[in-house]
């Protein structure tokens, strides 16, 4: 499993509450870029792409996957 992957894993849910409903890039175990389209996110992080490569996924709103939006965890990543 790559290293993006890994880090993606590990803080999904963080991404649920930050970004739920769009699509993010990660490179170098970072959020490089967001939007509400594949294309441009993707575009967006090319210029950005580390060592580690890139990953650009959809995140699943929190109602989507039922989990309840967690403002406590959200306040402790902010």
């Amino acid at each position: 499993m790559k290293n993006n992957n890994r880090w993606i894993a590990k803080n999904f849910g963080d991404l649920v509450d930050l970004y739920g409903g769009r699509y993010v890039a990660v490179s170098g175990e970072r959020v490089v870029a967001v939007g509400s389209q594949f294309e441009s996110v993707e575009r967006k992080a090319r210029g950005t792409e580390g060592k580690g490569g890139l990953s650009v996924l959809r995140v699943p709103a929190a109602i989507e996957i039922g989990q309840e939006f967690d403002p406590v965890r959200l306040f402790r990543i902010s």
